[in-house]
């Protein structure tokens, strides 16, 4: 049984660091947000790597999470796969009131 690729969204840092583990590496399974990105292209990228059947893992920058907050909700209440995991940003304060999977599993 394959375990799966994971995908990422992230800020530069977050995806350089990931990158240079193995992860993405040849699938280009990974969107770098920039300050210029718009919510649009980070719901179209998530939505890509939901309906991308061999993902089982989705990483995002918690702060990137909170631009497409109900996405990321109604995903994580509706599918158990991809999971999707939120991670903080360098230089963000991480606030676990805002993470879909830790809300769930705190219910």
């Amino acid at each position: 049984m394959n375990a799966g690729k994971i995908a990422l969204i992230g800020d530069t840092d977050t995806i350089s660091g990931f990158l240079l583990t193995g992860v993405g590496v040849g699938d280009k399974n990974y969107f770098v947000v920039k300050d210029s990105t718009k919510p649009e292209d980070v719901a179209k990228h998530f939505n890509l790597f939901i309906e991308d059947k061999t993902n089982a893992m989705i990483i995002i920058n918690q702060t990137i999470a909170s631009s497409i907050r109900t996405i990321v909700e109604n995903h994580v209440k509706s599918k158990s796969l991809p999971v999707v995991i939120e991670i903080p940003s360098k230089g963000e304060k991480y606030d676990t009131t805002k993470d879909s999977v830790l809300k769930m599993l705190m219910k």
